[in-house]
Order: structure tokens, then C-alpha cells, then sequence
């Protein structure tokens, strides 16, 4: 008998392992195309990244430098949708020089175009587009030096180093991320819409095509403690305040600077929402962190055992 009571002892302690460390699985997801304000899904998008999984590429590219530059330059970029590089598949933009002073700027993806048109302000306007404040003055962001150089009324053709007249750039690599999990702690936490729309703008310009998109997540384990029992006291002992919450979602602390109110909940799922819906040349990945889960059901098999062992060998 003795031997079989070791061997639960040992279960048990390979359960409790599993409670106490669980991977954190990352998953991919792209923006569905839905229109509802209150209905919204999340397909998983393919590895490839192309530029087939994300809707409207060129009006997402239009939107930022009409936020950039102005809606008066729209019409001097010609953007046009083209196939990956053939022979390593990879993201690929293309510029030449159009009619009339414009600018003609292809890509295989909304993000790719626009680390194409940071290509032709960078190395050719000398422009550069870089992290700032918003000058009190006339509410544009001090880190672009747009503020001091005025844009021509007719773009010149791009510089080149050889007798070519397009410029052909492939990524060297199919996945370029940004962010991880403590940047949601350090820096993001209060941040509003605004602020990640320009935010996003940056990295689109800068190459990123799969930002890390973290808001909202104890909106959906607030929900999933609810349906599993837990009062709001619980909860609220639980969850540490918004500057900490990097370090509570990777279990090593709790409740410290907590509680979140209930607008916290609300306001951080809508802005993750808008986030992805309104942002949609980019691929964002959503944070699969299942813990929770995993722990409860854990703990219940990890019970169970302990009351089977306890009637077998003791009652």
C-alpha cells in the first residue's frame, strides 16, 4: 500500500508543478473585416503575412499621411498594391519617380508601402520620423522634423546610387516585431487612442508589420473568474493596479497597487478593440496567456486526487 501512496504523492506533485509553471503561448491574429460596433472576431492569420489576410492596404496607407503630411499630399503618392518577392517571399516595396512630381510607392502589404514611403522622406527629403511630444503651438509632434522643413510643391525623384530610377527594398526577414509584455507596464499604460494611432503610424513607417496588441486582458479573465465563482472581492485582491499589470499577467505579484475599477475594464477593452479594428494594415499579436485556465482545471484534478487518496487509505 505504501508504494501506491508514493505514487499519488508523486502525481500530485507533477500536478502541482504544472499549476505553478505554465508556457505563455504567443498566437497570431489579424482585424476581421466586421462593421458591427458590438460584434467582433479574430481569425488567425497565416505566418506568411500577406498582404491578402488585411483589408484596404491602400486606404490604411492614405489615412496615415493624411495624418503625417496632410490630405493635401494624397495625391502626390501613387500606391499600388504588388505580388512578395519572388524568390524569398518576403515583403517588398518598390519607389520611382510618377508624372507631374509625384511619387510612386509599391508594396506587397498596407505596411510594407509605408515603410516605403519612410524610405523616400528619410533618403531623399530628409525627413526623419521618430518618437515626441505634441508642440503646444500647432499640435504637431516635435520628434518628426516636419516642423522645420517644409515639403516641396513637387516631390523630386528619389536618390539612387545607381543608374536605376527604382528603388527596390526586400526585408531580409518575413516577421519584424515590436514591443513585449513589461512596455504595456513602463510605458503604455495610460496611453489613449490617439496616442497608439500615432504610435502605430511609426512602426508602420519604421518596418514593424507585427506589433505586440496587449490591452483588455483582465476585461476577459474578469469575466472568466465571474463564470467560474469568484466574487468581486476576490478578484478585485487579485489584480494589481494598471502601471503593474505586466508582472501580475506573468503571476509574480498580485494585487499590489490594485484594484482596477470598472471603468478600467471597460475602457481598456474598447481601446484594444479600436486598436485592432481601426489600425488594420498591421498584423497584431494578441497574447494567448491561458494560465488561469490551466491553474483552475489543475487544481481541481490536484483536489480530487487528494480526496481519492485520503478515502482509499484512510476511511
Amino acid at each position: 500500500m505504501l508504494p501506491s501512496i508514493r505514487a499519488l504523492l508523486f502525481i500530485n506533485l507533477i500536478i502541482f508543478s504544472i499549476i505553478q509553471a505554465q508556457p505563455e503561448p504567443t498566437q497570431f491574429f489579424s482585424p476581421s473585416t466586421t462593421s458591427s460596433s458590438t460584434s467582433y472576431s479574430y481569425p488567425p492569420a497565416t505566418l506568411s503575412l500577406k498582404s491578402s489576410g488585411l483589408h484596404d492596404p491602400i486606404g490604411s496607407v492614405q489615412g496615415l499621411i493624411t495624418r503625417l503630411l496632410g490630405s493635401e499630399y494624397l495625391s502626390s503618392f501613387q500606391l499600388n498594391i504588388i505580388p512578395s518577392d519572388p524568390l524569398t517571399n518576403n515583403d517588398v516595396f518598390e519607389i520611382s519617380s510618377g508624372n507631374n512630381g509625384t511619387v510612386i510607392i509599391n508594396g506587397n502589404a498596407g505596411y510594407s508601402i509605408a515603410a516605403g514611403l519612410n524610405w523616400y522622406l528619410k533618403y531623399t527629403l530628409n525627413i526623419s520620423i521618430s518618437w515626441g511630444r505634441r508642440n503646444p503651438l500647432d499640435n504637431r509632434l516635435t520628434g518628426n522634423n516636419l516642423l522645420s522643413l517644409p515639403l516641396p510643391n513637387q516631390f523630386p525623384a528619389p536618390k539612387t546610387n545607381t543608374s536605376n530610377t527604382t528603388i527596390r527594398i526586400v526585408s531580409p526577414v518575413k516577421i519584424r516585431y515590436a514591443y513585449n509584455v513589461c512596455t504595456y507596464g513602463y510605458t503604455f499604460t495610460f496611453w489613449n487612442f490617439t496616442q497608439f494611432e500615432e504610435e502605430i503610424d511609426r512602426i508602420a513607417l519604421w518596418g514593424v508589420n507585427t506589433p505586440l496588441a496587449f490591452h483588455g486582458q483582465e476585461s476577459l479573465w474578469y469575466q472568466f473568474y465571474q463564470q467560474n465563482g469568484f466574487n468581486m472581492t476576490l478578484i478585485n485582491e487579485y489584480f494589481t493596479g494598471p502601471a503593474f499589470l505586466p508582472w501580475g499577467r506573468m503571476g509574480n505579484i498580485q494585487n499590489w497597487g490594485g484594484p482596477l475599477n470598472d471603468n478600467w475594464y471597460t475602457q481598456q477593452q474598447t481601446l484594444q478593440l479600436a486598436i485592432l479594428t481601426v489600425s488594420n494594415f498591421l498584423i497584431f499579436i494578441l497574447h494567448f496567456f491561458n494560465q488561469e485556465r490551466i491553474q483552475l482545471i489543475s487544481l481541481y484534478i490536484y483536489y480530487l486526487i487528494l480526496y481519492i487518496s485520503f478515502y482509499v487509505f484512510f476511511l
